[in-house]
């Protein structure tokens, strides 16, 4: 039987926890973007980050910090929506043209 009391075992991550994860993520966007953001977005963060963002929080920096990355990474979802619309326009309008030639 575990010595901790029922709400440490309900919830092990204090605010602390979440706040270096948070920071973390942040960094990982800021720093290295190119080399970061499209595979968090690979790994699904986004629709995670807009979950958390929708938590109550009672510390502010985390919901900056939240906050933060679901935008930034919204951001980049967007600009990789648009570029891959983009390649496709092009591939269909190449594969067009070669065929009616």
């Amino acid at each position: 039987m575990s010595s901790l009391p029922p709400s440490e075992l309900r919830h092990p991550f204090s605010s602390g926890h979440s706040l270096v994860i948070y920071v973390a993520f942040q960094n990982f966007v800021t720093k290295a973007p190119t080399a970061n953001l499209p595979a968090m977005l690979v790994a699904q963060l986004l629709p995670f980050a807009k979950n958390l963002c929708a938590r109550k929080w009672s510390d502010e920096e985390i919901i900056e910090d939240v906050q933060f990355l679901r935008d930034e990474l919204n951001i980049n979802f967007q600009s990789l929506t648009w570029a891959f619309s983009e390649l496709t326009w092009v591939s269909l309008t190449l594969k067009f043209t070669h065929q009616n030639i």
